[in-house]
C-alpha cells in the first residue's frame, strides 16, 4: 500500500483517516492498548515456536535462536551494539552471558540490545541520550551500558 506523501509514507492525517475508517488499528506506546497488542503477538510467537519445536525437534529455527544468530552476525558491524559487545567481551576475557549479568538483562535481552544501532541518525555515536533511552527500554545499567561502549 503505497501512502499520501511523495515517498510513499503516510501522513498523520491519511493514518487519522484510516483509522477513523477501520482500516488500520493504532496502538500507542506505553499505553494499554501497546501492552495487550504487544501480548498478543508474544503469544504467538511462542505458539509458533512451540509447534515449530514439536515437528522439527531441538534445533528448529525458533525466534529465539533466530534473534541469537541476528546479533552473532551483529557482532562483526562496527555500527551494531553486537561488534561493541563482542570487543568488551574480548578484552575483559569473558562470555556474552557474564556481559549480561554485568549490564543486568538477560542473554536474550542482550542479542535483542546487539541488533540495535550504535547511534540514532543525528546523534554522534554512543552519545548519552540514545544510551539512556536504550538502557531504558531494556533495563541495563546505564552506567555500565556507557562504560561498555566506551562513553
Amino acid at each position: 500500500m503505497q501512502g499520501d506523501q511523495p515517498d510513499g509514507s503516510f501522513s498523520a492525517a491519511e493514518l487519522a483517516r484510516m483509522e477513523a475508517a477501520g482500516s488500520i488499528e493504532i496502538a500507542k506506546p506505553g499505553t494499554p492498548a501497546a501492552a495487550s497488542v504487544d501480548q498478543e503477538l508474544l503469544a504467538e510467537l511462542e505458539a509458533a515456536d512451540a509447534e515449530l519445536l514439536a515437528v522439527e525437534g531441538p534445533d528448529a529455527f525458533t525466534s529465539s535462536r533466530m534473534l541469537r544468530q541476528t546479533a552473532l552476525r551483529a557482532e562483526l558491524d562496527p555500527q551494531h551494539l553486537g561488534y561493541a559487545f563482542a570487543t568488551w567481551c574480548q578484552a575483559h576475557d569473558c562470555e556474552r552471558s557474564a556481559l549480561a549479568d554485568y549490564l543486568g538483562v538477560t542473554v536474550d535481552q542482550l542479542a535483542a540490545m546487539a541488533i540495535e544501532r550504535r547511534a540514532d541518525p543525528g546523534y554522534s555515536l554512543d552519545a548519552g541520550v540514545p544510551q539512556n533511552d536504550l538502557a531504558e527500554r531494556f533495563g541495563a545499567d546505564a552506567g555500565r551500558l556507557a562504560d561498555v561502549l566506551g562513553g
